[in-house]
């Protein structure tokens, strides 16, 4: 009697756990990498399925111009360009599909609406067809037949994929936003949809949209020389963007939210301008490091600093993108081609910079929200 009551307890707090991740993921599923004003817009396609049980909304921030994002959208799927997502993915889910496609295909440029997009074996049935189109700007894809034959006679599914491109930086970079709506019956299915299929649309959103950067920056008209590190980290901060772009884009400050970087110098007179350079001394994976940067652009929206002299080439990125009023997002991409030993080390090197990068965005964040909530 004592060890049932014992197990009581356990099991109750068992439970609570599993039910707090599946909110979690839930909630990441709905919404990861969207922000609450990107969610709440009104989008093509919308109309189509007017009135959702679900809703999920994916974003991210591409360096580089809607025409050169659109081409891998029009050539998506099964048996075309596929869905960019990992290939261990693709070999668990999608065995008998192939590998995503690394270039843009020509003869997969030339779509409509009405077209018919495969998403399983010839035969199947399954797919969606294009209901809107609007080139580099927004595609929305269309499907009822997303369910197993044998359910088909028992159960419905109307489901749209909406993929919509909008513009930043005057044209240089693109915001993809990916949102699925669908309405499903009977209540299983719709209760399957929500347990299920929304949690693991973290994973495959997420996983389509990096797939879709990956391939669009690497191919892209900046990628001419050979990168083997690109990292690429975003954060919304509660401030107007010229707060934070006078906070972050003055080289000075750099060691209040860098936790790797010591000292800073600068060789040419303060304030930050074209053609300003600063020495930075830094500790990163045990390696003292020691450069000079060279800022090579700087707008209010934009800086780009140039190693012009260090360990290896290496290119850094700000840039602030005004949400609502008074907020920001604010992405900051480290590229660069690592030489000798640290060369090979490329992949270790990648994913420490990436830990790192999201650690000093989130330092960032703390300091300039702590001032707003001050003053």
């Amino acid at each position: 009697m004592t060890s049932s009551r014992q197990a009581l307890p356990r099991l109750g707090r068992a439970v609570a756990v599993a039910v707090a991740a599946e909110a979690a993921l839930v909630h990441l599923g709905r919404t990861y990498g969207s922000t609450r004003e990107e969610r709440s817009r009104r989008l093509p396609g919308d109309e189509v399925v007017a009135d959702p049980v679900v809703q999920t909304d994916h974003a991210i921030t591409i360096d580089a111009p809607p025409s050169a994002v659109w081409p891998w959208l029009v050539q998506m799927g099964w048996g075309r360009g596929g869905w960019y997502t990992a290939r261990w993915v693709d070999r668990v889910l999608f065995p008998a599909n192939g590998p995503s496609a690394d270039r843009v295909v020509p003869e997969l440029q030339e779509i409509a609406v009405g077209t018919f997009i495969p998403d399983g074996p010839p035969g199947s049935g399954c797919g969606l067809h294009v209901v809107h189109l609007e080139p580099e700007r927004a595609l929305v894809l269309r499907s009822t037949s997303h369910l197993p034959p044998s359910w088909r006679d028992r159960a419905t599914l109307d489901w749209t994929w909406a993929f919509t491109l909008a513009p930043l930086d005057g044209g240089r970079r693109t915001r993809l936003h990916l949102r699925s709506r669908w309405v499903t019956q009977p209540w299983w299915l719709t209760l399957g949809g929500w347990l299920v299929v929304v949690p693991a649309d973290l994973v495959m959103g997420r996983d389509m949209l990096h797939g879709v950067r990956r391939r669009v920056e690497r191919h892209g008209p900046s990628d001419d020389d050979p990168v083997d590190v690109d990292v690429l980290v975003e954060t919304t901060i509660r401030c107007r963007p010229e707060v934070v772009a006078a906070f972050a884009g003055d080289p000075t400050n750099a060691p209040r939210w860098y936790a790797n970087i010591t000292s800073v110098q600068w060789r040419t007179p303060p304030p930050v301008g074209t053609g300003s350079r600063v020495d930075f001394e830094a500790r990163f994976l045990g390696r003292r490091l020691a450069y000079t940067y060279e800022v090579v652009e700087l707008s209010e929206r934009r800086l780009v600093m140039r190693t012009a002299d260090g360990p290896f080439p290496m290119e850094t990125t700000y840039a602030w993108e005004p949400i609502g009023e008074e907020s920001t997002r604010m992405t900051l991409r480290n590229r660069g081609t690592p030489s000798g030993f640290t060369g090979l080390a490329a992949p270790v090197l990648e994913r420490a910079m990436r830990r790192a990068t999201t650690k000093d965005l989130a330092r960032l964040t703390g300091l300039l929200e702590a001032d707003v909530s001050s003053s």
